[in-house]
């Protein structure tokens, strides 16, 4: 990367050289040589160092700081990396996190109170990133963006909201963000194949909804001659029960509040909230949701699912299609599809808040980084139309050819083969060095690329529904003190109540006090933390 500043500065001294040696040209020439003080050998000597001196820093890797991916380990020689390489010039050594949450949570605090950073950090969560920035740790992006990152200048410029979700309270952009490239997260799914088998229809109210648990429950819809079915499943504890909620009004489960009308609620607090409580109750009361559902952890749920016991789940929407994959493999006649949450009480289409943000994690540069260039470099390349197909589809030749224009997975990516350890589509591009969480830009080619046309029109429909989520925003300190003062005692006595609600352990005629000790908590300061700090957000 060339300093454009600076280089026009060198050409202003050329010129004003030249003018002083034809304003000087009456002078004696030896005048002129007592100003050539530096010999030819000397100038050969201090040029050497130039180049060794330049060559000692281009030889520094870039170092970058990312969290692994839980599912998969990295190829010894990942090829999508090794092209990231070659297409940048940039030898880069990739410092890997801890996979578990709270592990990396840990790590990535200590290389931080370290002092030795490393010249990238990225994060998923946006809010310990945002806490980096204020300390100072970072540095600012705007002008470096505008000079050296064209390819991120035009999305920038493109994607509505994308430089205000960037910009933190003092005007800066510090983070090159993970885009996003469709909303809609998780679902509902079901057994279609076993609707079928007992001549329902998907449900499309709490009425209908509640039928169809009732059926898969009491039918044995998996004809195994036994009632073992459990008519819904998450591996979301609460929370995986709570997304039937939304069907009463609510959502804002997943961060803890909702927006309506530009007015930030505590959902739990809701009057609608003890309706979906006792819808919920009678669920878990008779045995239509699992009893399990609290410690139930992912395999567990997954298993549930494929050896036929689930009839009903709540998930990402691309294990629609995963789901029937895998059940199809004993049982051929399996189909699972996906279905629009069921309306409410009033009876209006029910809205979901269950979605991906635009910006679903963050990647910095230390500020003490001596490898910005190299950093700039690499962004630019992994916005760029090369890097977006690299970073979205892996190798051309090898994970995807080129169909009319259009980027087309290969039999090696959808089934792998005899070097790939079972390993197919999305986690063999991770094992093959696709880097996530990072500073890239997903492609809806690339989500529509591996899911069937039904996934992408149940997907397409949920687009229609979503509410607006609560946004990444910055608290002031005096919120932040508040909040780590209040909210955590309130999430965990709100998480134990609701669990109560539901299994029957307390009775839905305490919902009011219930209330009443969140409101003697502080529930109500919280919330005006949370609107003041939405208010900020939504006027810049």
């Amino acid at each position: 990367m060339k300093n454009k500043k600076a280089r026009g500065i060198v050409l202003i001294m050329i010129f004003a050289i030249m003018c002083f040696m034809l304003l000087a040209g009456c002078q004696e020439k030896s005048d002129l040589a007592e100003e050539e003080t530096k010999t030819s050998e000397t100038l050969k000597e201090e040029t050497k160092e130039e180049t060794k001196n330049e060559e000692e820093v281009n030889s520094e890797p870039l170092t970058i700081f990312y969290q692994a991916r839980a599912e998969v380990s990295l190829n010894d020689n990942p090829p999508i990396i090794a092209a990231i390489e070659e297409a940048t010039g940039i030898e880069i050594e990739w410092i890997e996190g801890p996979i578990e949450p709270d592990q990396f949570t840990t790590k990535f605090n200590l290389t931080i109170s370290s002092g030795d950073l490393p010249d990238i950090l990225s994060n998923n969560n946006i809010g310990d990133m945002i806490k980096v920035a204020q300390r100072g740790l970072f540095l600012p992006l705007d002008d470096l963006i505008e000079s050296d990152i064209p390819s991120f200048k035009i999305i920038m410029d493109d994607v509505e909201g994308l430089e205000k979700a960037l910009k933190l309270d003092d005007g800066n952009n510090y983070f090159m963000p993970l885009l996003s490239a469709v909303r809609p997260a998780k679902i509902f799914m079901v057994r279609q194949d076993w609707l079928d088998a007992l001549g329902l229809e998907q449900p499309t109210n709490l009425d209908e909804f509640y039928t169809v648990l009732k059926a898969f429950k009491d039918k044995d819809p998996n004809g195994n001659g036994e009632a073992d079915e459990i008519p819904y499943v998450t591996r979301d504890k609460e929370l995986g029960l709570l997304y039937i909620a939304q069907s009463f009004g609510l959502f804002g489960f997943e961060n803890g509040f909702m927006i309506k009308d530009g007015v930030v609620q505590y959902p739990y607090v809701q009057p609608e909230m003890k309706e979906a409580l006792i819808y919920l109750n009678k669920l878990y009361s008779e045995g239509l949701v699992d009893k399990e559902y609290s410690v139930t952890d992912k395999q567990s749920w997954t298993a549930k699912i494929t050896n036929e016991l689930a009839g009903m789940t709540y998930d990402w929407f691309p294990r629609v299609d995963s789901f029937t994959t895998l059940i199809q493999e004993t049982n051929p006649n399996a189909d699972m599809s996906g279905f629009v949450p069921p309306r409410g009480p009033s009876g209006e289409t029910t809205y979901t808040e269950s979605q991906q943000q635009m910006v679903r994690a963050v990647t910095a540069v230390s500020k003490d980084s001596q490898n910005v260039e190299a950093a700039a470099k690499l962004f630019n390349f992994m916005y760029s139309e090369e890097g977006i197909l690299l970073t979205n589809f892996g190798i051309e030749g090898t994970h995807y050819t080129m169909v009319d224009g259009t980027p087309t997975y290969t039999d090696y990516f959808f089934n792998g083969d005899d070097t790939t350890e079972g390993l197919t589509g999305l986690y063999l591009l991770f094992r093959d060095g696709r880097p996530d969480m990072f500073s890239l830009k997903a492609d809806i080619r690339f989500e529509d690329a591996y899911a069937v046309q039904e996934v992408i029109d149940i997907r397409n429909e949920y687009d229609k529904i979503l509410y607006d989520i609560y946004p990444n925003v910055i608290h002031t300190q005096e919120e932040t003190d508040l909040l780590s003062d209040k909210y955590s005692e309130i999430e965990t006595y709100t998480d134990e109540m609701i669990n109560k609600f539901i299994s029957g352990v307390v009775s839905l005629d305490e919902f009011d006090a219930f209330v009443e000790e969140l409101e003697k908590m502080g529930i109500l300061e919280v919330v005006s933390a949370k609107q003041a700090a939405y208010d900020r957000y939504m006027s810049k």
